[in-house]
C-alpha cells in the first residue's frame, strides 16, 4: 500500500495472483519507470475493460496480457461555446475545442438510449439557457426557540 491506500499491481493489475485491482484504488506504474497513472475514470475505464479481458483469459488458461494505458488527450469547457482540447498531439480551440469536448464525452455513454437523453438535455439546456445551479454548500443550521416542557 502506498501513503494514499492504494495497492500497488503488477503489469497484469493484479496485486497477487488471484486478485486484480484498478481503478483509483490501484497504484500503476507504466513499464519504463514513468509517474504512476492519476486516479482518474478515463485510466479505471480502459482498467477495467482490461481486466475484464484477463480475468477470461485465466479462466481459459490463456498467459494475461500487460496492460498499456492510451491516453485520450486532455480536454476542458471554458463557457458556453468555447473549450480546449489536447489530442494526438493537436490542440483544439474555441468552438471547435467545444465541439471536440462535447462529441467526446457523448461518445463514452455506454447505453444508446442514455446517450440520446444526456443528448437531449444538453441541447435543452444550451437552447433554453437552462443549466441550473451547480453549488455544492451545507446549509446553516436554523435557529428555532427553545421547546418548552
Amino acid at each position: 500500500m502506498n501513503r494514499r491506500g492504494q495497492a500497488k499491481v503488477d503489469s497484469t493489475l493484479r496485486v497477487c495472483e488471484d486478485i486484480f485491482c484498478l481503478g483509483d484504488m490501484a497504484e500503476f506504474s507504466p513499464a519504463g519507470g514513468e509517474a504512476p497513472l492519476p486516479a482518474m475514470a478515463p485510466v479505471a475505464m480502459q482498467q477495467g475493460a482490461h481486466c475484464g479481458e484477463n480475468v477470461v483469459r485465466k479462466a481459459r488458461g490463456e498467459p494475461l496480457q500487460p496492460f498499456a494505458y492510451q491516453d485520450p488527450g486532455i480536454m476542458a469547457t471554458v463557457g458556453r461555446t468555447r473549450g480546449v482540447a489536447f489530442m494526438n498531439g493537436k490542440t483544439y480551440q474555441g468552438s471547435i475545442g467545444w465541439l471536440t469536448w462535447l462529441w467526446h464525452h457523448l461518445l463514452r455513454i455506454v447505453d444508446f438510449q442514455n446517450r440520446v437523453l444526456v443528448t437531449a438535455r444538453w441541447a435543452w439546456g444550451y437552447v433554453a439557457w437552462k443549466w441550473g445551479v451547480r453549488l455544492v454548500y451545507e446549509a446553516p443550521p436554523a435557529e428555532t426557540p427553545p421547546q418548552r416542557s
